[in-house]
């Protein structure tokens, strides 16, 4: 009957590729990319199914961007220069890979597209403090207390200014 048979399942493995690669887990998206590719060569040639075929491809493709969350948004940046969730993500993504002075560059754009809140200036401020900033850091600290006092702001604002040696600040 309808919906049955070879193929059945395609939108579905499709959606479970796409949720697994937003989830970052790779393995099995990758078992379900191969079981779709398996559907796919016994499709009969129809243009019925080509928007299926298509969307698989348009899926495995975007395999190679989400490859890791720096090329994820890196595209995703790139391909949305004046959003500001892209370059926030985009700078976490250089910040986990030690890539600091990159991530103060995305964070300070993020900051430009839209009103930072204490999570972006907290952030900014590890960022700066990672790349060898530490009175830039301070202020970003300085900033995010100001928007929303809290006590981890002001043990992170002690842990630079002891790596500093500014104790009586």
């Amino acid at each position: 009957g309808a919906g049955e048979g070879v193929g059945a399942d395609r939108p579905a493995l499709g959606l479970q590729v796409e949720m697994h690669m937003l989830r970052d887990e790779y393995a099995e998206a990758s078992e379900k990319l191969a079981e779709a590719m398996y559907v796919l060569i016994r499709v009969p040639n129809d243009p019925a199914y080509y928007q299926v075929i298509h969307n698989m491809a348009v899926t495995y493709q975007r395999n190679a961007v989400w490859n890791s969350a720096l090329a994820l948004w890196s595209d995703s940046a790139s391909k949305s220069p004046n959003k500001a969730r892209p370059h926030f993500q985009l700078a976490y993504a250089h910040y986990e890979k030690g890539q600091c002075l990159e991530a103060t560059r995305a964070y300070a754009r993020a900051a430009e597209l839209q009103t930072p809140d204490d999570h972006l200036y907290v952030d900014w401020a590890l960022a700066l403090d990672c790349a060898g900033q530490p009175a830039l850091a301070l202020s970003r600290l300085e900033d995010a207390n100001r928007l929303k006092p809290s006590a981890h702001n002001y043990s992170l604002m002690g842990m630079i200014r002891g790596k500093t040696q500014q104790y009586d600040e």
